[in-house]
């Protein structure tokens, strides 16, 4: 849209949601480029630039988190997509959930930018 509108905000305030993060023009044009697919333990993996959530606000599913997708980037700049080893997490707790799947698969979510307030993005 031309009008300068975020178009998921738009439509999350018509539809009735809740969205952390809506996606941006540069996260559009990441995707764009994304290249293949390595797990999140993968020793070439840089750092993680978006982690997509979805929820239900209400209903049986309301309590957890379910992955649409995860990007990522590897140490020689290349745009990839990541393979979590986990793709539900509970709501409450995320952050402790997201920490303990870090510590099984090796890495460190701190230093892959897991945890920082652009990354995580949640739609419920």
């Amino acid at each position: 849209m031309s009008n300068g509108t975020n178009v998921s905000e738009s439509a999350a305030a018509r539809y009735g949601v809740d969205e952390s993060n809506p996606i941006t023009d540069e996260l559009h044009a990441f995707r764009d480029t994304i290249e293949g697919e390595v797990v999140l333990g993968d020793p070439n993996l840089a750092e993680i630039v978006r982690l997509r959530l979805l929820g239900d606000i209400s209903g049986p599913m309301r309590n957890t988190l379910d992955v649409s997708y995860c990007w990522g980037r590897l140490k020689d700049g290349t745009p990839v997509r990541v393979q979590l080893p986990v793709n539900q997490f509970p709501l409450g707790g995320l952050k402790g959930a997201l920490v303990g799947m870090c510590r099984a698969a090796g890495v460190f979510g701190v230093g892959l930018r897991l945890f920082e307030s652009e990354v995580i993005s949640i739609l419920r």
